[in-house]
Protein backbone atom coordinates (compact mmCIF):
# COMPACT_ATOMS: atom_id res chain seq x y z
CA UNK A 1 0.00 0.00 0.00
CA UNK A 2 3.22 2.53 0.95
CA UNK A 3 4.46 1.53 -2.48
CA UNK A 4 1.17 2.16 -4.30
CA UNK A 5 1.00 5.61 -2.73
CA UNK A 6 4.76 7.01 -3.47
CA UNK A 7 4.40 5.66 -7.21
CA UNK A 8 1.37 8.08 -7.39
CA UNK A 9 2.57 11.02 -6.03
CA UNK A 10 5.84 11.02 -8.24
CA UNK A 11 3.20 10.74 -11.32
CA UNK A 12 1.63 13.51 -9.78
CA UNK A 13 4.91 15.36 -9.35
CA UNK A 14 6.34 14.72 -12.95
CA UNK A 15 2.70 15.89 -14.02
CA UNK A 16 3.06 19.19 -12.03
CA UNK A 17 6.66 19.70 -13.89
CA UNK A 18 5.69 18.85 -17.42
CA UNK A 19 3.16 21.84 -16.60
CA UNK A 20 5.87 23.99 -15.42
CA UNK A 21 7.91 23.48 -18.73
CA UNK A 22 5.51 24.32 -20.87
CA UNK A 23 3.37 27.32 -18.74
CA UNK A 24 4.17 27.70 -15.26
CA UNK A 25 4.64 31.38 -14.33
CA UNK A 26 8.79 32.18 -14.34
CA UNK A 27 9.29 32.56 -10.20
CA UNK A 28 10.28 35.91 -8.83
CA UNK A 29 14.45 35.97 -9.19
CA UNK A 30 15.41 37.81 -5.21
CA UNK A 31 17.93 40.76 -5.79
CA UNK A 32 19.41 43.42 -3.80
CA UNK A 33 19.58 46.54 -6.25
CA UNK A 34 19.13 46.67 -10.17
CA UNK A 35 21.91 45.61 -11.49
CA UNK A 36 20.89 42.22 -9.79
CA UNK A 37 18.18 41.90 -12.37
CA UNK A 38 19.96 42.70 -15.67
CA UNK A 39 18.30 40.25 -18.12
CA UNK A 40 19.95 41.01 -21.39
CA UNK A 41 17.62 42.17 -23.09
CA UNK A 42 17.57 45.45 -24.21
CA UNK A 43 14.00 45.74 -24.61
CA UNK A 44 12.96 45.68 -21.11
CA UNK A 45 13.60 48.17 -18.15
CA UNK A 46 15.26 45.66 -14.98
CA UNK A 47 14.17 47.15 -11.24
CA UNK A 48 14.62 45.73 -8.19
CA UNK A 49 11.28 46.16 -6.45
CA UNK A 50 11.03 45.51 -3.08
CA UNK A 51 13.59 42.81 -3.04
CA UNK A 52 12.37 41.19 -6.46
CA UNK A 53 13.19 41.60 -9.80
CA UNK A 54 10.58 43.23 -12.09
CA UNK A 55 10.82 43.57 -16.17
CA UNK A 56 8.82 45.91 -18.17
CA UNK A 57 8.97 46.39 -21.88
CA UNK A 58 10.87 49.71 -23.29
CA UNK A 59 8.30 52.07 -24.83
CA UNK A 60 9.83 53.11 -28.42
CA UNK A 61 8.10 56.26 -29.05
CA UNK A 62 10.24 59.20 -31.00
CA UNK A 63 7.17 61.87 -31.53
CA UNK A 64 8.13 61.47 -35.05
CA UNK A 65 5.18 60.55 -37.57
CA UNK A 66 7.59 59.98 -40.19
CA UNK A 67 9.48 57.01 -38.30
CA UNK A 68 8.86 53.39 -38.01
CA UNK A 69 9.45 52.59 -33.90
CA UNK A 70 10.48 49.14 -32.39
CA UNK A 71 12.70 47.52 -30.54
CA UNK A 72 15.68 44.83 -31.10
CA UNK A 73 16.57 43.14 -28.12
CA UNK A 74 20.42 43.77 -28.68
CA UNK A 75 20.28 47.24 -29.42
CA UNK A 76 17.26 48.95 -28.11
CA UNK A 77 14.91 51.33 -30.09
CA UNK A 78 15.23 51.66 -33.64
CA UNK A 79 13.59 54.88 -35.49
CA UNK A 80 13.73 53.71 -39.37
CA UNK A 81 12.73 56.49 -41.43
CA UNK A 82 9.86 56.39 -43.55
CA UNK A 83 11.31 56.32 -47.35
CA UNK A 84 8.65 57.60 -49.85
CA UNK A 85 9.04 56.25 -53.30
CA UNK A 86 7.41 59.45 -55.06
CA UNK A 87 10.46 60.97 -54.60
CA UNK A 88 9.52 62.91 -51.69
CA UNK A 89 10.50 63.47 -48.22
CA UNK A 90 7.70 62.34 -45.86
CA UNK A 91 5.48 64.85 -44.16
CA UNK A 92 3.38 63.74 -40.95
CA UNK A 93 3.29 60.26 -41.23
CA UNK A 94 2.38 59.92 -45.35
CA UNK A 95 3.65 60.76 -48.48
CA UNK A 96 3.05 63.68 -50.63
CA UNK A 97 1.72 61.85 -54.08
CA UNK A 98 4.53 61.90 -56.74
CA UNK A 99 3.93 63.74 -60.45
CA UNK A 100 0.52 62.12 -61.77
CA UNK A 101 0.83 63.62 -65.21
CA UNK A 102 2.33 65.57 -68.14
CA UNK A 103 4.08 68.85 -67.42
CA UNK A 104 1.67 71.41 -68.21
CA UNK A 105 4.04 73.97 -70.28
CA UNK A 106 3.69 77.49 -68.86
CA UNK A 107 5.25 80.44 -69.46
CA UNK A 108 5.75 84.06 -67.24
CA UNK A 109 6.89 86.98 -68.67
CA UNK A 110 8.31 89.78 -65.66
CA UNK A 111 9.63 92.79 -65.50
CA UNK A 112 12.58 94.61 -63.04
CA UNK A 113 8.88 95.55 -61.50
CA UNK A 114 8.70 91.88 -60.15
CA UNK A 115 12.30 91.65 -58.82
CA UNK A 116 14.01 92.15 -55.43
CA UNK A 117 17.13 94.90 -56.93
CA UNK A 118 20.03 95.58 -55.52
CA UNK A 119 22.38 98.05 -57.13
CA UNK A 120 19.66 97.92 -60.16
CA UNK A 121 19.02 102.02 -61.96
CA UNK A 122 15.13 102.44 -62.48
CA UNK A 123 13.08 104.63 -63.78
CA UNK A 124 12.15 105.41 -60.71
CA UNK A 125 15.67 105.97 -59.39
CA UNK A 126 17.31 106.78 -62.00
CA UNK A 127 20.77 107.56 -60.41
CA UNK A 128 23.13 106.52 -63.43
CA UNK A 129 21.33 108.57 -66.11
CA UNK A 130 20.60 105.62 -68.47
CA UNK A 131 17.03 104.34 -67.00
CA UNK A 132 15.01 106.71 -69.38
CA UNK A 133 12.65 104.69 -70.65
CA UNK A 134 9.56 103.26 -69.19
CA UNK A 135 9.91 99.90 -68.30
CA UNK A 136 13.49 99.47 -68.47
CA UNK A 137 16.26 99.29 -65.88
CA UNK A 138 20.02 98.86 -66.18
CA UNK A 139 21.50 96.18 -64.07
CA UNK A 140 25.06 96.34 -62.12
CA UNK A 141 24.81 94.49 -59.31
CA UNK A 142 21.97 91.64 -59.33
CA UNK A 143 18.44 91.19 -59.20
CA UNK A 144 16.24 88.02 -57.69
CA UNK A 145 13.12 86.77 -57.63
CA UNK A 146 11.75 82.84 -56.62
CA UNK A 147 8.79 81.43 -59.18
CA UNK A 148 6.91 78.16 -58.12
CA UNK A 149 7.80 75.13 -60.58
CA UNK A 150 4.81 73.74 -61.66
CA UNK A 151 4.06 69.91 -61.27
CA UNK A 152 5.46 67.44 -63.27
CA UNK A 153 8.40 69.80 -65.23
CA UNK A 154 11.75 69.26 -65.72
CA UNK A 155 13.24 72.00 -67.53
CA UNK A 156 13.10 75.82 -67.44
CA UNK A 157 14.52 78.06 -69.91
CA UNK A 158 15.23 81.89 -68.58
CA UNK A 159 15.49 84.19 -71.56
CA UNK A 160 16.63 87.72 -70.83
CA UNK A 161 15.43 90.56 -73.40
CA UNK A 162 17.37 93.88 -74.04
CA UNK A 163 14.77 96.99 -74.72
CA UNK A 164 15.39 98.08 -78.34
CA UNK A 165 15.50 101.57 -77.99
CA UNK A 166 19.44 102.14 -78.91
CA UNK A 167 21.13 104.25 -77.57
CA UNK A 168 24.31 101.82 -76.67
CA UNK A 169 21.99 99.14 -74.65
CA UNK A 170 22.94 95.60 -74.47
CA UNK A 171 24.92 93.65 -72.38
CA UNK A 172 28.40 94.87 -72.05
CA UNK A 173 31.35 95.37 -70.17
CA UNK A 174 35.37 94.92 -70.29
CA UNK A 175 37.48 92.52 -70.98
CA UNK A 176 36.63 89.61 -68.75
CA UNK A 177 33.61 90.50 -67.15
CA UNK A 178 30.50 88.51 -66.89
CA UNK A 179 26.49 88.57 -66.50
CA UNK A 180 25.80 84.92 -64.53
CA UNK A 181 22.49 83.66 -65.04
CA UNK A 182 21.81 81.26 -61.53
CA UNK A 183 19.00 79.14 -60.85
CA UNK A 184 18.92 77.28 -57.74
CA UNK A 185 22.66 77.90 -57.21
CA UNK A 186 23.33 76.48 -61.03
CA UNK A 187 25.86 79.15 -62.81
CA UNK A 188 25.13 80.06 -66.73
CA UNK A 189 27.44 82.89 -67.50
CA UNK A 190 27.42 85.04 -70.71
CA UNK A 191 31.30 85.72 -70.43
CA UNK A 192 32.86 89.01 -72.20
CA UNK A 193 36.36 89.63 -73.58
CA UNK A 194 37.80 91.51 -76.66
CA UNK A 195 36.87 89.48 -79.08
CA UNK A 196 33.61 91.21 -78.59
CA UNK A 197 32.02 93.76 -80.82
CA UNK A 198 33.34 97.32 -78.82
CA UNK A 199 31.66 100.56 -78.83
CA UNK A 200 30.49 103.38 -76.52
CA UNK A 201 33.82 101.87 -73.80
CA UNK A 202 32.79 98.67 -73.61
CA UNK A 203 32.75 95.08 -75.23
CA UNK A 204 29.45 94.10 -76.37
CA UNK A 205 28.24 90.24 -75.93
CA UNK A 206 24.30 90.98 -76.92
CA UNK A 207 23.67 94.66 -78.31
CA UNK A 208 20.31 96.18 -78.21
CA UNK A 209 17.09 94.59 -78.85
CA UNK A 210 18.56 91.16 -78.53
CA UNK A 211 17.51 88.42 -76.62
CA UNK A 212 19.82 85.55 -75.00
CA UNK A 213 18.32 81.82 -73.30
CA UNK A 214 19.81 79.99 -70.83
CA UNK A 215 18.06 76.48 -69.68
CA UNK A 216 18.40 74.74 -66.60
CA UNK A 217 17.24 70.98 -65.37
CA UNK A 218 14.47 71.89 -62.27
CA UNK A 219 13.63 68.30 -61.95
CA UNK A 220 11.98 67.54 -58.73
CA UNK A 221 12.27 71.17 -58.10
CA UNK A 222 9.49 73.12 -55.96
CA UNK A 223 10.98 76.32 -56.74
CA UNK A 224 13.15 78.19 -58.97
CA UNK A 225 15.25 80.76 -57.44
CA UNK A 226 16.93 83.02 -60.30
CA UNK A 227 19.16 85.62 -59.66
CA UNK A 228 20.54 87.90 -62.69
CA UNK A 229 24.36 89.08 -61.45
CA UNK A 230 26.86 91.38 -63.03
CA UNK A 231 30.60 90.65 -62.98
CA UNK A 232 33.87 92.44 -63.13
CA UNK A 233 32.21 95.84 -63.93
CA UNK A 234 29.96 94.15 -66.58
CA UNK A 235 26.56 95.79 -67.09
CA UNK A 236 23.04 95.37 -68.90
CA UNK A 237 19.92 96.90 -69.88
CA UNK A 238 17.33 94.74 -69.19
CA UNK A 239 13.49 95.08 -70.67
CA UNK A 240 12.13 91.50 -68.90
CA UNK A 241 12.87 87.96 -68.47
CA UNK A 242 10.54 85.40 -69.70
CA UNK A 243 10.56 81.86 -67.86
CA UNK A 244 9.09 78.87 -69.51
CA UNK A 245 8.70 75.34 -67.69
CA UNK A 246 8.23 72.77 -69.65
Amino acid sequence: MFRSRVSTLARLLTAVTLTCLVGCPVPPVPCETDMDCNDGNACTGDACVGGICVHTDVVCEDGDLCTTDSCDPDTGCVFEPLVCDTGFACVDGSCPPGPDGECDEQSYTYTYHDFTLTDVCTEEDNWCGWADRPGKAVVYGEMSKVVQVPDSCEKLDVTISIPCNGWGEGLKGPDGSSAHIIVNGVIRAEPIDDTLDYHHEAFYRYEYCKSFVNTFDVTGEAQAELIIRMNGGASMDFQEATLRFY
